[in-house]
This record gives structure tokens, C-alpha cells and sequence, in this order.
């Protein structure tokens, strides 16, 4: 006889539609209720038959300055198990986590684990105590990356400490990935009606902090007798889109510089992605370097700095002239050296490529995130109820 499923609940401020696969993975383990509201960040977010849509309520400025009633849901659902994102300014950590200790639930938290543009500075911050309690009494954490792990591991017990590698659905991409290669970059540029002998392409939101306008610098960097032959694809909507649009027509970058708007499609972002050289993201790099990686397309930016770029955990795919480049913090000399030599160097092509095709397939695939997850509850249980 088998036995019944834990009953698990994640609660996450909204239901992004990149979580989708690795939340349908979970459902198929476990009995999963994801609790979640919806926003106007930007972020493309979905349902699902596992997904209960709750009511939020904003009381400050910040994206995540929320109230979530879950509650209700969770003492209906009275769940073994309850991973919520780790952030304090959703108010409704502090409430789960008070209903799992009244009712002996395991409590999980699941994100960053600090603010990489802040720190983590338990004796000096107060948001940073606050972390560190919840570190030192949840019965489970799960952060995104080994850095993360490593750096929490100084101020807790690092056997409850697990990494789910923070990905998106490696396994559709690769699979669109190698659709195209049986026709090939020149046919699909003809599709796409795009020209130029050398491509980039920034995918992600045109947020102030992603620095998109750093790709017109970029482009009047190089050579012009290089310029006629290299196109910046530009796909992403937000609080940027308006200048850079206005930009491109101001600086006459028209038949060089192109911007799309947001692309929900993942086969035509896909397909951008495979005719392109490299992706450019100047500002701070998240899953657009996993993205990237699915179409064995290096991925460039600049190193952090005191003012930025504060990358996140998964700049740690990134190895320095293996799966793309990290340019000296604001130089964009460095950047398009760096560029001019990668169009031009076939070894260097190959190489990068097959450190990619490395990466995507043992480091950051979606099996991995899973096994994180797994670890975490199976930690759980092995502990008492779950």
C-alpha cells in the first residue's frame, strides 16, 4: 500500500511563470499547494491546479512590502510541511511561522538568504537579526546557490543548510535549443529578418539597476567599420523602455539598435538567443545567464562594484572567460575588447561553448534545483513531523 503524500505548501508573493516547472515537478512528489498573490512588477506570473490565488494587501513602497492571508488557507489545509520565500517585509512569514509551531509544522525558508546589496551583518542590522533568527529556528533553508551556502554556514549549522539550484526549465530550452540546430543560425536570422553578421541580445526587464542604457556606450565603442555589421537586440518592457525607445531614435541607432518590447514567447526568445554571439546584460545578472546557457550563448557584464552591479547567486555560472566575461566595474573599454576578440575567435568560441553545454547540464539543470527541494523536506522528516 503506498503511502500518502506529504502535504506541502509553498507560500511566494506571487507565482512567476518561470517557477512553473519546478512547482510541476513538486506536485508530482508531493501533495503541493502553492499560495500566492499577483502584482504589477512585471514579472510574467501564471496559475495552476496546485496554485490557490490569496488575497495581499501592499502597506509600504517596495514589491515585497505585503501582507499575504494565508492563514486561513493553512489552517484548512494543515500542511506537514511549509516553505515560505524568505523575506521579512512579507508579513506573512512571521504568521506561518508562528501557526508552524503552534501546530508542530516543519517551517522552510527559501531564497537569497541575505540582501547581496546590503549584507549580512546579524550584530549590526536589524533586518539582518531578523534573518538570523529565522535561520537559527526554521527547521530547514534553502538558498540558492553554494555561495549562499557558504556565507550562511558561518552563522549556522550548515547540515541544514541545502542548495536548489535557482534555475528555470532547462530541460524545454535544451530541447528548443537543439530544435533550431537542425535548421540552422542563417536560416532562423532569415526568419527573424535579421542581417547583421554579429549579434548581442539583453533579455529582462528594462529596470534602472540593469543599466540598459550602458549598450549605447557599448555600441559606439567599436570601430566604425565594426559597427555596420554588429545589431543590439534589445527584448524587455519596464520603467527603462520608454528612454531607451526615445534613445535609439535621438542617436539615430535605428538600423543597429533594436528594441521589442516584452517577449513571453519562449520560442522566439529562444530563437534571439541562438542567432545571437553573446547576451549583454550591463547591469545585475539573475536567470537570464541560466537563459543564455540553454542556447550555448556566453553571457558578459561588468564585475561588482561599490555601487554595483549587485549580481545574483546565479552569477556563480559565470567563469571568467570560460561561460562568459565579467568586465572591470563601469569599463566599457574592457567590454567590447572583450566582445571584438570573442567574434573574431573561433577557439575561443569553441571553448566557451563547450564549458557552457558543461554547466547547463550538470551544474545548473532543473534535476538539481529538485534534488535540493528533496534534501530539504527529507531533512525535514527525518527530524520529525513532516
Amino acid at each position: 500500500m503506498n503511502e500518502p503524500k506529504v502535504k506541502l505548501v509553498i507560500i511566494q508573493r506571487v507565482f512567476s511563470n518561470y517557477r512553473k516547472a519546478i512547482f510541476d515537478i513538486l506536485a508530482e512528489k508531493y501533495d503541493l499547494t502553492v499560495l500566492h498573490s499577483v502584482d504589477k512588477s512585471g514579472i510574467s506570473q501564471i496559475n495552476s491546479a496546485y496554485s490557490k490565488k490569496v488575497k495581499s494587501f501592499k502597506y509600504w513602497k517596495k514589491e515585497t512590502n505585503v501582507f499575504l492571508c494565508v492563514l486561513p488557507k493553512l489552517i484548512r489545509n494543515k500542511p506537514g510541511i511549509i516553505i515560505h520565500e524568505f523575506t521579512p517585509s512579507i508579513i506573512s512569514l512571521h504568521l506561518s511561522f508562528l501557526f508552524s509551531r503552534i501546530f508542530s509544522r516543519k517551517f522552510i525558508i527559501w531564497g537569497h538568504g541575505y540582501n547581496r546589496r546590503t549584507g549580512f551583518a546579524p550584530k549590526s542590522s536589524f533586518v539582518s537579526m531578523v534573518r538570523y533568527w529565522y535561520m537559527k529556528h526554521s527547521d530547514a533553508i534553502l538558498v540558492y546557490g553554494q555561495e549562499g551556502k557558504k556565507d550562511l554556514g558561518q552563522f549556522v549549522d550548515t547540515d541544514k543548510i541545502f542548495v536548489a539550484q535557482n534555475t528555470i526549465d532547462t530541460s524545454y530550452l535544451i530541447a528548443l535549443r537543439k530544435g533550431l540546430e537542425k535548421y540552422g543560425v542563417d536560416a532562423i536570422k532569415k526568419e527573424l529578418g535579421i542581417t547583421h553578421k554579429y549579434n548581442l541580445v539583453f533579455i529582462g526587464r528594462l529596470l534602472k539597476e540593469k543599466h540598459p542604457e550602458f549598450l549605447f556606450e557599448l555600441y559606439k565603442s567599436f570601430e566604425p567599420s565594426l559597427r555596420k555589421d554588429i545589431a543590439i537586440h534589445i527584448i524587455g518592457d519596464g520603467e527603462m523602455y520608454k528612454t531607451i525607445r526615445e534613445g535609439i531614435g535621438t542617436n539615430n541607432f535605428g538600423d543597429n539598435i533594436f528594441i521589442y518590447g516584452k517577449i513571453d514567447d519562449a520560442s522566439i526568445n529562444g530563437k534571439y538567443l541562438f542567432i545571437s554571439d553573446l547576451l549583454v546584460n550591463p547591469g545585475y545578472l539573475g536567470l537570464s545567464v541560466n537563459h543564455a546557457f540553454c542556447f550555448h550563448t556566453p553571457v558578459v557584464s561588468f564585475e561588482e562594484g561599490i555601487n554595483g552591479p549587485f549580481h545574483s547567486p546565479e552569477i556563480e555560472y559565470l567563469i571568467q572567460n570560460k561561460t562568459g566575461y565579467l568586465a572591470k566595474n563601469g569599463n566599457i573599454d574592457d567590454m567590447s575588447g572583450f566582445i571584438v576578440n570573442y567574434i573574431h575567435n573561433t577557439g575561443l568560441q569553441d571553448l566557451m561553448k563547450n564549458e557552457i553545454e558543461n554547466c547547463i547540464t550538470t551544474n545548473c539543470c532543473i534535476s538539481n534545483m529538485e534534488k535540493g527541494f528533496a534534501d530539504a523536506i527529507n531533512y525535514c522528516i527525518s527530524n520529525g513531523k513532516g
